[in-house]
């Protein structure tokens, strides 16, 4: 079966690694501090990863640019390759076996397809590996006859009690941790929290979230940012992102970067 249970590999480094870039994105993803859905603005993970299913399918990636250069003998590899012209009929395949999945574990929740763990700190590349298939990031595109499709399950979280939940957040404490800490972040309901953007500071250099445009990050990893009306200010290291936001030219504390981003 295209699917197995498996346990999620963490590695902090991949937080906001949609911020890297690539050909023909020099600033990354366009979705990257800017889509609600996306980091660093992500909603709360609602299933349990301590109960994982991984589900895929292998897509034939060099049949379908053959296919698709035949037609337009005038493309690149990189146009003949573009998402618009497969991911929809990848995602139809691997609907079906989603549902073939639930029919036999309907006590499980399959994440949609635009949710991406990589934005919760969930190396994929690693956790897939435990089925012995090895994605190979390095190979030219033009080499690759196939690529995969993932979708991801477990059960509700709304069905794990606290004790689960005491034990998920020392697991995976990105995901499920505590955020009592600073009063401010009681009522957050985005993970992963912006304090983890030090974990890739300088994916977010230079990036606007809210009214503050991030400059830089100071040797003792302090945050550098100037606000819409020019003036800087320093966010201390110790604090999250969001709880130093505002300034002086506001005359309330400005909102948290999510609300700003994402709307009431």
């Amino acid at each position: 079966m295209p699917w197995g249970k498996c346990v999620p590999v963490s590695n902090k480094k991949l937080i906001g690694l949609c911020g890297t870039q690539y050909h023909g994105h020099p600033k990354g993803c366009h979705n990257f501090c800017t889509r609600p859905s996306c980091p660093p603005t992500m909603q709360s993970l609602s299933i349990c990863l301590d109960d994982f299913y991984l589900i895929w399918i292998k897509y034939p990636i060099g049949t379908h640019v053959r296919d698709k250069l035949k037609v337009h003998p005038d493309w690149s590899i990189y146009q003949a390759r573009n998402i618009l012209y497969w991911q929809a009929t990848a995602r139809k395949i691997l609907q079906k076996v989603v549902d073939k999945f639930l029919v036999l574990h309907s006590d499980y929740r399959v994440l949609g397809p635009k949710e991406h763990l990589d934005s919760w700190a969930i190396d994929m590349t690693a956790t897939i590996a435990q089925f012995g298939i090895v994605l190979n990031w390095g190979v030219d595109w033009a080499l690759q006859e196939y690529t995969y499709v993932l979708r991801y399950a477990g059960i509700p979280i709304e069905k794990a009690g606290a004790r689960r939940m005491r034990r998920l957040a020392k697991q995976f404490p990105i995901v499920y941790g505590d955020r009592s800490m600073f009063k401010e972040c009681v009522s957050c309901h985005y993970r992963p929290c912006l304090v983890h953007m030090k974990n890739n500071p300088s994916l977010y250099v230079n990036q606007q979230i809210g009214n503050l445009k991030i400059e830089s990050m100071t040797a003792s990893g302090d945050w550098l940012v100037r606000c819409d009306c020019g003036r800087r200010k320093v966010i201390p290291k110790h604090r999250p992102f969001c709880t130093g936001f505002g300034c002086r030219c506001q005359q309330q504390p400005g909102p948290c970067p999510q609300q700003a981003i994402v709307g009431p």
